[in-house]
């Protein structure tokens, strides 16, 4: 098997190191996150340069993960019966969190969302592609595509 991170350059081992390490905790059925961050531990493991091991800069991080969490759970209705929206979104060359109103009256930001949305989706179909039940929905996405 041929292993190859999905985007190059966000991590300092090779792909194919971090896949069969993978692969080998799989086998023997232990393939969790905690079970990698456990086998990575030692110094000598082949992902423990993956992991921050300074527990205050570990733990400044994971808050700044559970603030982003924060920040994309927050839902907004523009009546008490309309469907919930997610009220703040960030673009991906932007350096914060803007509303949904705000992106929407900004053209120039409305068509980043768009293209953001459209790598998403993209990224979805790559994934689930094998599911032969979502071939219509995929049909449809690549109409959205070419138009």
């Amino acid at each position: 098997m041929v292993y190859k991170w999905k985007i190059n350059g966000l991590h300092k081992v090779e792909a194919q190191m971090a896949g069969e390490f993978c692969e080998k905790l799989r086998t023997e059925g232990r393939l969790t996150a905690a079970d990698l961050v456990e086998a990575s531990r030692p110094e000598d493991a082949p992902l423990h340069s993956e992991f921050e091991w300074d527990d205050s800069a570990a733990a400044e991080e994971w808050r700044k993960q559970q603030a982003r969490v924060i920040i994309s759970s927050i839902v907004v209705c523009d009546t008490p019966s309309a469907e919930p929206v997610r009220a703040y979104f960030k673009i991906e060359s932007a350096p914060r969190y803007e509303s949904i109103q705000t992106i929407i009256s900004t053209p120039d930001s409305y068509t980043l969302l768009l293209r953001q949305a459209m790598s998403e989706l993209a990224a979805f179909q790559r994934k689930y592609r094998q599911l032969k039940e979502l071939d219509p929905v995929f049909k449809t996405f690549e109409q959205m595509r070419i138009a």
